[in-house]
């Protein structure tokens, strides 16, 4: 397993594997990343992981943070900028340790970011690997229950 910190300079498609999933670096960390109506600069290195479409039709979207050991990878579910109902994809953070490290580096890449959260979902690392196979990747995957409290529906 390849893990770079986030001060390290990397280039623009770089790839980092990361437990065997396939990361290209689209924005080192501390690049500017911005849309129409947003914009924010790269907490960590922030890219894609090869070979899965997400809800808006591109790859899957991650960031890779800088706890390489971590078991656990969280999935926050992000809606539409222009229609905040709406789910628009995914964002999978990697290499985090914890719920809220994850959770502050997608607030900080985006300055939009505390407007469009919908939910964050933990899940092991063989989880995600079975929900990137096999679990509706257009759809949000957190599910709230009563309590507002997330579910995860891909354990086992």
């Amino acid at each position: 397993m390849i893990i770079l910190p986030p001060s390290t300079r990397i280039s623009i498609g770089t790839e980092i594997d990361i437990h065997g999933l396939k990361c290209v670096v689209e924005h080192p960390s501390d690049s500017v990343r911005f849309g129409k109506f947003w914009m924010g600069v790269a907490p960590a290195h922030y890219g894609y992981i090869k070979g899965y479409k997400g809800a808006d039709n591109d790859s899957i979207d991650c960031y890779i943070g800088t706890e390489p050991k971590s078991k656990v990878a969280f999935v926050i579910d992000q809606n539409k900028l222009e229609s905040l109902s709406v789910f628009d994809e995914h964002k999978v953070m990697l290499a985090y340790d914890s719920q809220r490290s994850a959770l502050r580096d997608y607030l900080a890449g985006h300055s939009e970011g505390h407007r469009i959260f919908r939910g964050i979902t933990t899940v092991t690392i063989r989880e995600l690997k079975r929900w990137l196979r096999e679990g509706d990747l257009r759809k949000p995957m957190s599910r709230y229950q009563n309590d507002n409290t997330v579910h995860n529906p891909w354990t086992f």
